[in-house]
């Protein structure tokens, strides 16, 4: 359905359109999963001049980087573990979830891994994994975001979260308090306003 035909739905049938369009897009997922793992299993990407899955995902395909990778580590820990590729198969999981549970599920915990996935948002999968992996809770990095503006990842504990926050808070304050003192205008005594009159 076009666009212009969309815009003229009414609420319900608006909403029925975008299920069945997630529905898709799930579906279409769980199918691209089991075919880049025959890909894979048959060096398709070899055959293509590429030297691994990745670029042939992201250079063949046209696929963004982070579902190129979400898609491969889904396909790898579902060789030892294929609970975890039946899970985002059949939709109780998806790749983005079952992408985070990657470096902790094993043949032998599946089961919880694969039921926190089904049933807790990204954030508490993230935080369960960071307990069960600390190495892994977070990868330093900075990106540009503009040409002056960087983003800066790092770990850091809860703890030193809330300190940081707080001395932030306390350092606004004060710039604030700084910038008011520095853009008032200066009161006049009265003799001073007779003059200028």
């Amino acid at each position: 359905m076009e666009q212009n035909q969309l815009r003229k739905l009414n609420i319900d049938l608006l909403h029925l359109e975008a299920i069945r369009a997630a529905e898709n897009c799930q579906r279409s997922e769980a199918y691209l999963l089991q075919v880049l793992e025959i890909v894979d299993e048959r060096g398709v990407h070899l055959e293509c001049e590429l030297t691994s899955l990745f670029q042939y995902c992201i250079a063949l395909l046209g696929l963004s980087e982070g579902v190129a990778y979400a898609l491969i580590a889904v396909i790898h820990r579902g060789r030892e573990v294929p609970e975890l590729k039946l899970a985002v198969l059949d939709g109780r999981v998806t790749l983005s979830k079952a992408k985070k549970i990657c470096s902790v599920i094993t043949p032998e915990n599946h089961r919880q891994w694969i039921d926190l996935a089904e049933h807790e948002t990204s954030r508490v999968i993230e935080r369960c994994v960071a307990r069960a992996n600390p190495k892994l809770a977070v990868k330093e990095s900075i990106k540009y975001k503009s040409a002056e503006r960087l983003e800066l990842k790092l770990g850091v504990s809860e703890e030193a979260l809330l300190t940081v926050l707080k001395e932030f808070r306390d350092l606004t304050t004060l710039c604030r308090a700084h910038h008011k003192l520095q853009h008032r205008r200066p009161e006049r005594s009265d003799g001073l306003n007779k003059t200028i009159q």
